[in-house]
């Protein structure tokens, strides 16, 4: 058995067993990726835990295959491993945390199981190069900053089952022209789609209680908002410098207006 200390800026790990690829384990933990020349890695069959920035800045890593075992991918796990172009996330996960993918600029799809029942912040946040995103049934919140400025995403379905769209989930996704938040999702949080200029309408469907701040400010391109029901918490300047947008394209029910301060436009 091979046994060292890895030093981070928060604390020092003990490794366990070092495999043929230079890669530490302990028991059912990936502890550490000490190769810095692999392109491809079969992580261990009997792995549910991926520890904090295991793969931290793999820079020649382009695929990881994962066990249907694993639980729990850590915080920065495979941040900015320039070159990882995809990931195939096992059924069983059930934790993705902060930063996970975050600056993997080379990924073009990823599907989030919906054993994961929240992603945390900014777990693929300037990847910009991914394409496609599928959020399972079954994932309950996509956290902060979750797709910042992913600006290859072009659309994205919140399912049902997503209760919070989180403060500024997809912001800077510029390139993002189809939204579709299904029946069942209850709060968008403030600048959610903050600066999604290729989007072009919005529906914000009857379950909806809650709409913050800024919604969707710098919406460059949004020219109609259908609201189908009566949003009980409103922030304020949901719609400001949504240059386009008329408030005689805002749709509401019938007895369900929105005041200027909370739609943020003039016109």
């Amino acid at each position: 058995m091979s046994k060292s200390t890895y030093k981070t800026s928060v604390s020092f790990f003990e490794l366990g067993t070092n495999d043929s690829s230079n890669v530490y384990y302990k028991a059912d933990r990936l502890i550490k990726n000490c190769n810095k020349e692999f392109t491809s890695y079969s992580v261990a069959d009997a792995t549910t835990v991926i520890s904090d920035f295991a793969f931290l800045k793999a820079q020649t890593l382009e695929h990881i295959t994962l066990p249907q075992g694993l639980k729990a991918i850590g915080c920065g796990a495979f941040q900015k491993c320039k070159n990882l172009k995809e990931i195939h996330l096992p059924e069983n996960v059930e934790e993705i945390k902060e930063f996970a993918f975050e600056g993997c600029i080379s990924l073009t799809c990823a599907t989030i199981p919906g054993s994961v029942k929240v992603f945390q912040k900014y777990a693929f946040s300037d990847c910009t190069n991914l394409a496609s995103v599928t959020i399972a049934e079954g994932v309950e919140e996509i956290g902060e900053y979750a797709f910042k400025n992913c600006t290859s995403l072009t659309n994205i379905t919140i399912p049902s089952s997503v209760k919070v769209i989180h403060e500024r989930a997809f912001t800077g996704c510029t390139n993002l022209t189809s939204i579709t938040i299904t029946e069942g999702v209850e709060i968008i949080g403030a600048g959610a789609f903050e600066n999604c200029a290729g989007l072009t309408e919005v529906t914000i469907p009857t379950s909806i209680t809650e709409v913050q701040d800024c919604a969707f400010v710098e919406c460059a391109n949004l020219d109609k908002v259908t609201v189908l029901g009566c949003v009980k918490t409103l922030g304020t300047t949901i719609f400001y410098n949504c240059k386009k947008l008329k408030i005689a394209n805002i749709t509401f029910p019938q007895d369900h207006q929105w005041g200027v301060k909370n739609i943020g436009i003039l016109n």
